[in-house]
């Protein structure tokens, strides 16, 4: 037995909990593509993507351009646990996973999560694009 960055089990056989964690979310990469990753909600794993032109950063869990991902299509799976404050502008009241753009600044976001929030940043140089739910440059 090993761990299972270790033992590069498939994404079907990484365990998602059925009972979602706002304050610790789960992130796995791709292991063939760095500009695709899951995320885990209610017990299965969803696809998602960045932007054209950027990669998934499985460290900082957010999507930065391909020099700063270091991508080498299969990396571990991390967790959030970043306490946040929201501003009064933010809802996330309902139970569904989305992301919201920060008020104020063009490079941060929020995540929000059954009721929830986590903040999130973009790499430098990029901002986030509310249309593709990425990080990417700005237009």
């Amino acid at each position: 037995c090993t761990v299972p960055e270790l033992a590069h089990c498939d994404l079907q056989e990484r365990v998602c909990p059925e009972k979602d964690d706002p304050q610790k979310l789960i992130f796995v990469a791709d292991r063939f593509d760095c500009s695709k990753y899951y995320y885990c909600y209610n017990g299965k794993f969803h696809p998602h993507g960045c932007a054209p032109g950027l990669h998934w950063d499985p460290v900082n869990n957010w999507c930065t351009t391909i020099a700063e991902s270091k991508c080498k299509n299969f990396t571990p799976y991390t967790e959030v646990n970043e306490p946040t404050l929201v501003p009064k502008k933010v809802n996330c009241q309902d139970d569904q996973a989305r992301w919201v753009k920060h008020p104020r600044s063009e490079r941060h976001y929020y995540l929000c999560y059954k009721g929830k929030s986590l903040l999130k940043r973009c790499d430098d140089g990029l901002v986030w694009d509310a249309a593709t739910h990425s990080c990417n440059f700005h237009k």
